[in-house]
């Protein structure tokens, strides 16, 4: 019920309006203003809300966006997914202590922006991320946007997802020659790879100085390049392997877990659809045989600590080569690289679907429609002989040597 402002006076002998209402709970809310008009017009608002139910506790519109997020990932139950939402708040920038219920859509739209071209919160030298990992960042601050909403923390979502980026999709011009591979396998055997990092100064503990370092031998890392290759596994995958995952009689690998990003556990695949057995040839077999022989607790793909590589460590030593080379790829180059070769073999899509851990035969489509051949082929059957029957070329041939005199009989 609306209640009129209660004027005060204060020790100082100024005059205060107090503007009071209740809110949705039956608590009475009250708010001093220096004058009438403004304590009546926060009356005004404050029940328009409540008759509206679009009302806010005070308390609730403090709550700013990075915490939203980090609650958001504390309820997750499973640890990958708790570390993408913080890996999201990390990438938050101005957003992280912003109050959820003052974002505007111009302000993820400007967050988004600096996702892909450079993130200043992260220093004058990045050059962002890759279009469809800082879309994953806002399609994740929607999920949390939108449970916010249905705890009735703000009234509405204002996080639009971007459209999918066309570069999500495959072109020939992204699969490399396999002379590229061989290259970069070659060079992680044999390190030496230069790079850039941080050296600590000659006589001190503490002190750093930016410098270039030689890449040490990876034949481990050399090693997942040719697994990734034979197998299309997704990195996380690849680090979550073990011996037993590997079926040496019936020539499979079972898929059914990927390693966390803390590198300390296995855990589920990020959907259903991942859980995959995979045929593998008898060259892939002979190179999974060697690396279970030099493997000390179980994992295929082990540090010399005796712990699975993390994706973020092997990702890394591969960048140093392939910089190196001054070339542009990735362990998810070696997975596409899998696809279009069974693509190019004839393999069906419902296959090569199952092999990937894809979704849906849609998803295949969509990623790899450049390299499945049959539908050029089948149009070009079809239509073939409609023009032969036309006889075109025949006519040509026949009057090929007086069509200028008949031509120009016909003009007289």
């Amino acid at each position: 019920m609306a209640q009129k402002p209660r004027k005060r006076i204060l020790k100082s002998g100024k005059v205060s309006w107090e503007a009071r209402y209740i809110d949705p709970s039956g608590k009475i809310r009250s708010k001093s203003f220096s004058t009438k008009k403004e304590a009546e017009i926060w009356i005004d608002e404050e029940n328009r809300s409540v008759r509206r139910g679009e009302w806010i506790d005070p308390k609730d519109q403090e709550v700013t966006i990075g915490q939203l997020v980090q609650a958001w990932a504390d309820r997750s139950n499973r640890e990958g997914t708790r570390q993408a939402y913080l890996l999201t708040k990390k990438n938050l920038g101005r957003l992280e202590h912003m109050p959820a219920g003052h974002l505007v859509r111009t302000d993820v739209f400007a967050w988004h922006r600096q996702l892909r071209d450079g993130r200043p919160w992260m220093g004058k030298d990045d050059k962002g991320l890759a279009a469809s990992t800082a879309r994953e960042h806002v399609v994740r601050l929607s999920v949390v946007m939108n449970g916010a909403v249905e705890d009735g923390i703000i009234l509405r979502n204002v996080v639009k997802l971007p459209k999918q980026d066309s570069t999500a999709q495959v072109l020939r011009s992204d699969i490399p020659p396999m002379e590229s591979v061989h290259k970069i396998v070659e060079q992680l055997n044999a390190g030496g790879a230069r790079f850039h990092t941080n050296l600590r100064v000659k006589g001190s503990r503490t002190k750093w100085e930016p410098g270039v370092s030689a890449q040490l031998p990876q034949p481990v890392i050399a090693a997942m390049v040719g697994v990734a290759l034979g197998s299309g596994m997704r990195l996380s995958e690849l680090c979550a392997l073990r011996r037993e995952d590997i079926d040496f009689l019936r020539r499979e690998i079972r898929v059914d877990a990927q390693l966390s990003p803390d590198g300390k556990s296995r855990v589920p695949t990020k959907t259903k659809s991942s859980i995959r057995v995979i045929p593998i040839a008898d060259d892939l077999l002979e190179l999974l045989d060697y690396q279970v022989s030099q493997s000390v607790n179980g994992w295929i793909f082990e540090t010399n600590r005796g712990t699975p590589y993390r994706a973020a460590s092997a990702g890394a030593e591969l960048r140093k080569t392939v910089r190196h080379l001054t070339f542009e790829v990735t362990f998810h180059t070696f997975r596409h690289m899998f696809a279009t070769t069974l693509i190019s073999s004839g393999v069906s899509v419902k296959q090569v679907q199952t092999l990937m851990g894809h979704a849906s035969a849609a998803t295949t489509l969509d990623v790899y429609s450049h390299f499945f051949p049959g539908d050029d082929d089948v149009s070009r059957n079809a239509i073939f002989g409609v023009v032969e029957s036309l006889k075109i070329l025949r006519r040509f041939s026949d009057n090929s040597g007086d069509t200028d005199g008949d031509d120009l009989q016909k003009q007289a």
